[in-house]
């Protein structure tokens, strides 16, 4: 199960294809700590779980950069979060009675077989809320916009030197509600 939890936080970060804020009201008994994932029996039970992450708690995220100038020397980051995420992962649409089938007997061993565009079929509704009854798609800017009601937000990038610490650069990002 410890797979699926990992696999769960892989496919959060891939996205999914909705368009707009859901509003799903979710029965308190579906709602766990995301640590308590690795309990479920079958796959299938991502579909009726809500997981969330507390205020305090981090999510580690890896950072990639590609290209020919410069490379990052630690590779991982902690975010650490200043209020409680819910994790929502919808059940595809329009599944054929077989998708269905082996949606429902997909345990540990089939789930590390499939191939990727398989994974992404069954695995690309995520959804984001701050109060577990407005959802957002992951991959959906403008709804996750209007979930954690953020009005605008810049990014800086700067470059600069001293005496002591010699070069120096910074990544700022702000967001602001």
């Amino acid at each position: 199960m410890r797979k699926m939890a990992v696999l769960f936080l892989v496919f959060f970060l891939a996205g999914c294809a909705q368009t707009k804020v859901v509003v799903i009201r979710v029965n308190p008994d579906q709602v766990i700590h995301y640590s308590q994932l690795q309990k479920l029996e079958k796959v299938s039970s991502l579909y009726d779980t809500v997981a969330y992450v507390d205020k305090g708690e981090t999510i580690p995220m890896e950072i990639s950069l590609d290209n020919d100038l410069v490379d990052l020397k630690e590779r991982k980051i902690d975010f650490i979060l200043k209020e409680r995420i819910y994790f929502l992962l919808r059940r595809p649409e329009n599944l054929s009675r077989e998708e269905e089938a082996a949606l429902e007997s997909l345990d540990e061993e089939k789930l590390a077989k499939m191939s990727e565009s398989e994974q992404k079929r069954y695995f690309q509704n995520i959804m984001l809320s701050r109060d577990a009854v407005h959802w957002a798609p992951l991959g959906n800017m403008k709804a996750m916009k209007e979930v954690w009601e953020i009005k605008r937000g810049s990014i800086a990038i700067g470059l600069g030197m001293t005496k002591k610490e010699g070069i120096s650069s910074f990544l700022r990002i702000k967001m602001t509600k």
